[in-house]
């Protein structure tokens, strides 16, 4: 007897496609529809704080206020704390304070328009660096010393995954996915925890492994899956990886990790996923040696 179809919706939103789905059959989709135009209209709230490429987004605002304190809305204060917690256990190489070198490499283009931002000026480049913002995190203030543009492509998409997440909580199950980021909450509606497939980075349409996931979030990063879109740290590893998976109690977290160890590679990506709680992974080298943290798997 086939299981019925899942209630779903999609919707291409932060560059790139979300999809929400509830542990309901399909007919009843329309019941829920209030409840997930809420949980998508999180994408939009963080699109508008974290966005570089939207003019008139929190971030691209903050860019040039050099020297004054500057008050975050709680969406940008929350992606930002995290940022640079990430840069600090990395020293540096996980950088939210690359978006101008990011421009200055190409990707630069608004997915919504098609039209790219104005390439920044070298002095714009090579100007702030992460010694050049202060965040005050209980005031919710942020001081820069000299004009920089924040990139929270690490953080800001497991956000508002988070946030989404957190309007269908009284649901005995659904999953947001965000291009294969995703959380998985509560069970399917056979009442079991949420299958999830992870893809291998050298094989393009396979997959390494298959996971069961229920209150978990879970982010792959790579540059499989869009080539360049991770700037290389200033002193790229020894060891680079093909491809990170993360899993981890927030999709945040999930999404910060796996990009952070991406930067890292292997043998300083996995002391990172050591010194985390409740965070582990699954990394894969370009050599295709496959390696996990000693915890991988203990969910199920």
């Amino acid at each position: 007897m086939l299981e019925p179809e899942l209630a779903g919706w999609s919707r291409a939103v932060m560059d790139t496609v979300v999809t929400i789905r509830i542990a309901a059959p399909s007919r009843m989709a329309s019941e829920f529809d209030p409840l997930v135009e809420q949980a998508f209209d999180w994408f939009d709230a963080v699109e508008a704080a974290c966005s570089r490429f939207a003019m008139d987004s929190e971030v691209r605002q903050l860019a040039a206020r050099v020297g004054e304190p500057v008050t975050l809305s709680p969406i940008l204060l929350a992606a930002l704390t995290v940022a640079l917690q990430v840069a600090e256990h990395t020293d540096g190489a996980f950088d939210p304070t690359i978006g101008y070198r990011l421009a200055a490499a190409g990707f630069d283009r608004d997915y919504r328009t098609g039209e790219p931002m104005r390439r920044p000026s070298p002095s714009e480049v090579d100007c702030g660096t992460l010694a050049d913002l202060h965040l005050d995190p209980v005031a919710g203030t942020v001081i820069l010393d000299r004009p920089l543009l924040l990139d929270l492509g690490g953080v800001a998409k497991g956000l508002a995954i988070d946030l989404a997440a957190q309007e269908l909580s009284a649901l005995s199950g659904a999953t947001v996915d965000a291009g294969g980021d995703a959380y998985l909450h509560g069970t399917d509606l056979a009442g079991n925890a949420w299958p999830t497939g992870i893809a291998d980075p050298l094989r393009p349409g396979e997959l390494i492994t298959e996971l069961a996931l229920a209150d978990l979030a879970i982010a792959t990063s790579g540059d499989y899956a869009r080539p360049g879109h991770l700037l290389a740290p200033r002193n790229p590893p020894a060891d680079p990886l093909a491809g990170v998976t993360v899993v981890a109690p927030t999709a945040m977290a999930a999404d910060a990790v796996s990009t952070a160890v991406s930067l890292l590679g292997m043998s300083a990506g996995l002391s990172l996923l050591a010194e985390t709680e409740e965070v582990d992974g699954l990394l894969v080298a370009r050599s295709g040696e496959v390696r996990t943290t000693k915890d991988w798997g203990s969910w199920t």
